[in-house]
């Protein structure tokens, strides 16, 4: 009897995996062989299973996330680095040394699902190197800092909103956090940021 008990668990499991696949909008081919995505969609359909089948609520452990680290450079950044060097904005070279001596730790630079031996998770618009924020004309549409690999291409690490579709986490330079799939960070990168 117990046989049974198992084989409708995993068939509801299956069924809640499909349901969430099914319902997800913005399906993209690269996650199919994604391991990340089947692993995001067996913990959904394992907590669905848990939540409504087992009425077993599922404790959220809340951990350091990237868009915490990002937002906290990129505040740090417009709040205190452009005002305290006449509106410019910092070198390519040594923004990072300047983010690591005001937060006083190198983990800020560290995203949580990087590899640790990556390096820095984060790049500062190369464009915008050493250039004042007054110049800027389309601050929204510019982006400041993005989530990169090891070699400065923007990287998606995450999934946010639906089950199965990458993101990059991004600010612009007017401050709002954005989440894009690496093809849109590159394309906002490739287009020049429009000057005074």
């Amino acid at each position: 009897m117990k046989f049974y008990r198992h084989v409708l668990l995993i068939l509801a499991f299956v069924v809640a995996l499909l349901v969430s696949w099914w319902l997800s909008k913005q399906l993209e081919p690269s996650s199919l062989f994604c391991l990340h995505c089947w692993r995001e969609g067996i913990w959904l359909g394992w907590r669905w299973i848990n939540e409504k089948l087992f009425l077993r609520p599922q404790p959220t452990i809340c951990t350091a996330t990237c868009d915490s680290n990002i937002f906290g450079i990129a505040f740090a950044i417009l709040k205190h680095y452009v005002p305290e060097h006449n509106g410019f904005l910092p070198d390519q070279k040594g923004w990072e040394r300047w983010v690591i001596n005001y937060f006083k730790t190198s983990l800020v630079l560290h995203c949580p699902s990087a590899k640790p031996y990556e390096g820095s998770s984060y790049c500062l618009n190369p464009e915008l190197s050493r250039k004042s924020l007054k110049e800027i004309r389309m601050l929204e549409k510019t982006i400041l800092i993005f989530e990169c690999d090891g070699n400065g291409y923007p990287i998606a690490r995450h999934h946010f909103g639906e089950l199965f579709r990458h993101c990059c986490h991004v600010v612009f330079t007017d401050g709002r956090i954005g989440h894009l799939t690496a093809a849109q960070v590159e394309r906002l990168l490739r287009r020049q940021p429009v000057f005074r």
